[in-house]
C-alpha cells in the first residue's frame, strides 16, 4: 500500500512560528527519508525555510506554501496562484482592524501572500510577549472565529474565498476551494494519505483537507503541538 504522510507546520512540526525542536527535527529528517512525505502550511517560503531550515525544507517530495497557492519542489518554485483580494474586502479588513480595540497593534496587519491573505490583529510585528497577550485575548473572546464568521457571511458568496482560523493569531483568505484542500489532486497516486495538522475543527484551516480526507476514509491525526505529532509518529508509523 503506497502512502503519503502529508504535515502542516505550525502547531504540528512545530510551535507556532518558532524553529523545530532539535531533537525532533532529527527523528523527523530520519522519517522523510524513509516515507513519501509532504508539507503544507498557510505560511510563505521565507518562514518555513526559517522555522525547518534548508536542509529539512528540501527533504519532502512537495511543500505546499500559502496553503497550497505557492508550490515548491526541492526550494525550486513549481507552481504558484496568482490571485488577489479585492479592494472592497481589503477596505473592509483596514475598518475591522481600526475599529478594534486590542493593544499593542504591531504591524503587517494585512499580509499579502501568493494566492492567499494573513489578517492579523495583533500584526506579524509582534513580538513573541504580545503574541502571547493575544493568544490569551482570543481564548477569551473568540474573536477571530467571530471575524471569519462574519466575513464569510459577508464575501464568501458574492466573491467566492473563505476565511479561517490560522496559527495563533492569524485569519487565511483564499479562493474557495483553493485551502489546503487543493493538494489532494496532486496525491491520487497514493493507496493512502495520512494528514498531521491541529486546526482541524470547523473554522480553522486545515479543516476542509481533514473533512475531504476523511469522508475518502483516509487518516487524520488532530494533533495539539508537535510533541503529539512526535508521540504518534514514533508509536505507529516507526518500525
Amino acid at each position: 500500500m503506497k502512502t503519503a504522510f502529508v504535515f502542516d507546520v505550525d502547531g504540528t512540526l512545530t510551535d507556532s512560528r518558532a524553529l523545530i525542536d532539535p531533537t525532533f527535527k532529527s527523528f523527523f529528517a530520519t522519517f522523510c527519508k524513509t516515507n513519501d512525505v509532504y508539507i503544507v502550511t498557510g505560511s510563505d517560503q521565507v518562514k518555513t525555510l526559517e522555522q525547518l531550515g534548508s536542509e529539512l525544507y528540501d527533504m519532502p517530495i512537495r511543500v505546499y506554501q500559502c496553503s497550497g497557492n505557492d508550490v515548491y519542489e526541492e526550494s525550486e518554485q513549481i507552481w504558484v496562484n496568482e490571485w488577489e483580494l479585492d479592494d472592497t474586502v481589503t477596505s473592509y479588513l483596514e475598518n475591522t482592524l481600526l475599529n478594534n480595540n486590542f493593544l499593542p497593534k504591531t504591524g503587517g496587519h494585512i499580509d499579502i501572500r501568493p494566492g492567499l491573505v494573513n489578517f492579523s490583529i495583533v500584526g506579524r510585528g509582534a513580538t513573541v510577549e504580545e503574541r502571547a497577550l493575544y493568544v490569551e485575548h482570543d481564548t477569551l473572546t473568540n474573536e477571530r472565529s467571530r471575524i471569519a464568521t462574519e466575513f464569510n457571511e459577508l464575501f464568501a458568496d458574492e466573491f467566492d474565498i473563505i476565511a479561517s482560523v490560522a496559527g495563533e493569531t492569524g485569519i487565511d483568505i483564499t479562493l474557495e476551494g483553493h485551502g489546503k484542500e487543493q493538494i489532494l489532486d496532486d496525491l491520487d497516486e497514493y493507496d493512502r494519505v495520512v494528514f498531521f495538522g491541529d486546526k482541524t475543527a470547523a473554522g480553522g484551516n486545515d479543516f476542509e483537507i481533514a473533512r475531504d480526507l476523511l469522508a475518502d476514509n483516509q487518516t487524520v491525526h488532530a494533533v495539539v503541538n508537535w510533541q503529539n505529532t512526535y508521540e504518534i509518529l514514533s508509536a505507529m508509523y516507526v518500525e
